[in-house]
């Protein structure tokens, strides 16, 4: 059945459905790391005769035998098995394949065909072989590869045609590449065509960020290349799947900002079980563990393949479980093709001129705080999805009395934005594109756009646009007479404006049906900034209320879920109102148990009495769970009796912020040096900031402990001048234990885990407990360190690489910190004498830094000389 020639390198097509009529998608499989087009997805009874086996191979390739497989085992059965691959798997770049293995079952022509005859089925091939014997490898990166893929699929496909995406591992990155780049092409509609009819993405084990968890499987490889083999190796793509790898957050960011504008479906299968016969390192556990292969988006419906990262692809039969959910996966997108609701018009291809009106609404953090909420755990958040409230309002049942409003409220902790996350998932599966979706999550630490009305709008306007061709032509409207009135000037808007335009949207011009998520509302602030925002919360809901009160009375059928905390206490007439703490219980229990699991048998019986004191304490706070939880598992770890951790449990402080003071009342003297310095940057810094620097400025701060840092600190970090730096896990764990793990660093930003952390040191005793000093005026004396930290760095040698840019950043913002001190009326006579002192005015050497000194000297000069404790 698998006999079947196919090219090693671009693309061959298996099936097209009879008569040469129009397919309803192409489907487009792109293999992964080591792998092939043709043995990636073969089932060959070379692998054994179980359905289910596994092999010490790599992705893609075979070895000799089972026997010979059973003896390939550590360093030098890896070596013997690439060593095998080298000498019977050469490929060639410009002909088919030759080998057949005509009793094997080569799914995406055996099977898929009969599952989805009215497709055109097509593999591609790419040469991405970490070594091949003695000989040079391809020399080609993701970037490369992804070229070719978008250019070989426009030369294949007719402009207008649907496409599939299937990949595995490595395969999946590039795919997610090639759909940023078709994004970029501007006016080549065909490139970016691509994209618009892109209905599907299908990963299969793809590693989209790295693991900390253990090492890499691609460091192994190269490690038993280079120092067993001693050969030639791609090393691009090999680094390219390391820890937060910024080419793997690059595609990331991209993609799922793709996914939420361009409605695309996307399902991710996960591996199940671990390699077996490569025994290096910790490579008993999966290849890519669950939290890499994990986009962090519940609208993904994770799934689990009972297989190997290598035999993922491989299916034996149509009667092959893992088969029936990757085949079933593909036919149901297919069939969805022919289903498509009447009111659903695709958006048609834009022109310049239209994608910079529509650009005018767009900001680039618009998705950040979306994208950063965790998703919850399997089997959580349903409680949820089938309360009574939520699916009568979903449904519409009592929409002449709550308008199609719902409130969801809780405690700060209790899990609103991941529910909100989960309800937005669950809402976009289920109407499967029949309906617009559009969110905003404001978010207090963010810019200045994640937390203002004039955020919100701008946001919910561009997602409607994206998805209804009706609000898209109302808007291009607008745009036009605004161009005509105003000029040739850029498009800016008001929040005025765009309140106009979505209150006449929700009452004359009768859009699709439309749900709109609105999370945190209590972290919006005043148009001007400022976090006295009570005023302009209530403004928000008000305006959302009367949207709502206008399309139920024309007619239009428009449903808003909003969530908050219980202050500000505002209420709307009969707006149902969900609890998030009175019904989070079966969520918190299902964390305690999974966060418990490793737990011995002999335990079982104490840890169900921590378990059931957890829940009872939490009273519903999801964040304390999380940070009691870890607490207690580094007292087990340390070997601490179960007896000790469970009055250990019973001391802990149920509020949070008792619990903040507990922790960071634990740290050493000088764990709270490192303590200040970071939380007064990650507190008070200003301007968005790019991921690349985050890692220099989080090194600078953290050798700033009494004295200006020095080149030689930077490398001691591990800094290399390498322009994707990442920091090191040496400078990881000491920015867990100086804040306690209240300071992330994840997808290249640093950040408080949770808005109460900030509240904690900006409104509370945060400071107060670090240093007595800093709590009459802690954000006067903050920014006064901010000037510091900036001057220190523009006095370091001149560089090259990130920290050249970071030293542009001091410069840029050395002034806004300057003013900030003098707002605060922060003690400064260390700062004017360290301004004036010849040898620390490096910076006054440049004109653009001698335009600066003339305006920050008056902002110190002016500020109370009294003598400053720093």
């Amino acid at each position: 059945m698998g006999g079947y020639a196919v090219r090693d390198i671009g693309f061959t097509i298996l099936h097209q459905p009879k008569n040469n009529t129009t397919p309803d998608a192409d489907v487009i499989l792109v293999h992964g790391l080591q792998g092939h087009p043709r043995r990636t997805w073969l089932h060959s009874p070379i692998q054994g005769q179980a359905p289910l086996s596994s092999s010490a191979s790599d992705e893609g390739q075979d070895i000799p035998s089972p026997s010979s497989r059973r003896n390939s085992v550590g360093i030098s059965g890896l070596a013997r098995a690439m060593t095998w691959r080298s000498h019977h798997t050469t490929p060639s770049s410009s002909g088919a394949n030759k080998q057949r293995d005509d009793d094997g079952i080569y799914w995406p022509k055996d099977l898929l065909p009969k599952d989805c005859p009215n497709t055109r089925i097509m593999v591609w091939g790419y040469d991405t072989a970490v070594t091949r014997g003695f000989s040079a490898v391809d020399k080609s990166d993701l970037f490369s590869h992804a070229r070719d893929l978008l250019y070989s699929i426009d030369r294949q496909r007719p402009k207008g045609q649907k496409v599939v995406f299937v990949a595995h591992s490595l395969g999946g990155l590039l795919v997610k590449e090639m759909l940023r780049r078709a994004e970029e092409s501007g006016e080549h509609t065909s490139i970016r065509d691509i994209l618009t009819s892109t209905v599907a993405v299908i990963f299969l084990g793809t590693p989209h960020r790295g693991s900390a968890d253990f090492a890499k499987l691609g460091d192994i490889v190269r490690r038993v290349a280079g120092t067993v083999l001693r050969v030639d190796t791609n090393s691009n793509i090999i680094r390219a799947l390391g820890i937060d790898s910024p080419v793997l957050e690059l595609s990331r960011e991209s993609f799922l900002r793709q996914w939420q504008t361009y409605g695309f479906q996307v399902k991710t299968f996960q591996e199940g079980r671990a390699m077996t016969g490569i025994n290096i390192g910790r490579l008993k556990d999966k290849v890519v563990p669950d939290s890499s292969s994990s986009l962090d988006d519940a609208r993904e419906c994770a799934e689990t393949i009972h297989a190997d990262h290598r035999s993922m692809t491989k299916y034996w039969g149509a009667e092959d479980p893992n088969y029936g959910k990757v085949g079933g996966e593909i036919s149901r997108i297919i069939a969805r093709l022919s289903q498509k609701p009447p009111d659903s018009s695709p958006l048609p291809i834009l022109s310049v001129e239209a994608q910079n009106y529509l650009q005018s609404l767009a900001f680039e953090s618009m998705f950040d705080r979306q994208d950063n909420i965790n998703s919850g755990l399997a089997n959580t958040c349903r409680w949820l999805q089938e309360a009574r409230v939520f699916t009568t309002w979903s449904s519409r049942q009592n929409v002449s009395t709550d308008h199609g409003l719902l409130w969801l409220k809780g405690k700060p902790g209790a899990g609103k934005s991941t529910l909100m996350k989960s309800a937005v998932a669950a809402t976009t599966q289920s109407e499967e594109g029949r309906s617009n979706i559009a969110t905003f999550y404001f978010n207090a630490r963010g810019d200045h756009l994640e937390k203002t009305p004039l955020g919100l709008l701008r946001s919910i306007l561009y997602q409607l646009c994206r998805q209804d061709v009706h609000v898209l032509d109302e808007f291009l409207k607008i745009c036009k007479d605004k161009r005509t009135r105003g000029g040739a000037q850029a498009l800016s808007w008001t929040a005025a404006e765009l309140e106009a335009f979505i209150r006449r949207l929700f009452s004359q011009q009768k859009p699709r049906r439309t749900f709109i998520f609105v999370d945190a509302l209590d972290e919006c602030v005043n148009l001007d900034g400022s976090q006295d925002g009570e005023h302009t919360v209530r403004q928000v809901v008000y305006l959302l209320f009367e949207i709502a009160q206008s399309a139920f009375d024309s007619g239009i059928s428009l449903n808003i879920c909003l969530s908050s905390r219980h202050y500000p206490t505002i209420s709307l007439p009969d707006c149902p109102e969900i609890v998030v703490e009175e019904g989070n219980a079966s969520d918190i229990a299902v964390y305690v148990r999974d966060m418990f699991r490793m737990v011995p048998p002999s335990e079982v019986a104490e840890i169900a009495r921590i378990q059931s004191l957890l829940i009872e304490k939490a009273s519903g706070v999801f964040l304390w769970v999380v940070l009691v939880i870890e607490i207690l598992l580094r007292d087990i770890h340390n070997g601490q009796p179960m007896s000790r951790i469970l009055e250990r449990l019973k001391a802990v402080p149920k509020r949070m912020e008792d619990l903040y003071a507990q922790l960071f009342g634990s740290l050493t003297a000088e764990e709270r040096l490192f303590s200040v310095s970071l939380i007064q940057w990650v507190l008070l810094r200003k301007g968005r900031m790019a991921d690349e620097l985050h890692a220099i400025c989080l090194a600078a701060r953290l050798s700033s402990i009494n004295r200006a840092p020095t080149a030689n600190d930077f490398a001691g970090w591990g800094y290399t001048g390498s322009p994707i730096w990442q920091p090191n896990d040496r400078m990881l764990r000491l920015v867990k234990s100086a804040s306690r793990g209240l300071i992330e660093y994840t997808f290249g930003t640093v950040k408080f885990i949770h808005e109460t952390v900030r509240e904690f040191f900006l409104h509370g005793p945060g400071f107060k407990i670090l240093d007595a000093r800093l709590c009459q005026n802690p954000c006067g004396l903050g920014y006064a360190s901010l000037v510091t930290g900036c001057l220190n760095i523009m006095d370091l040698p001149e560089q090259h690489g990130p920290l050249a840019s970071f030293r542009e950043y001091a410069v840029e913002n050395l002034l806004k910190y300057a003013r900030e001190v003098e707002v605060h009326h922060a003690s400064n006579i260390e700062l004017l004498r360290r301004l004036q002192l010849p040898g620390s005015r490096s910076w006054f050497r440049h004109r653009v830094h001698a335009t600066l000194y003339e305006q920050i000297q008056p902002h110190i000069c002016r500020t109370r000389v009294v003598k400053a404790r720093f």
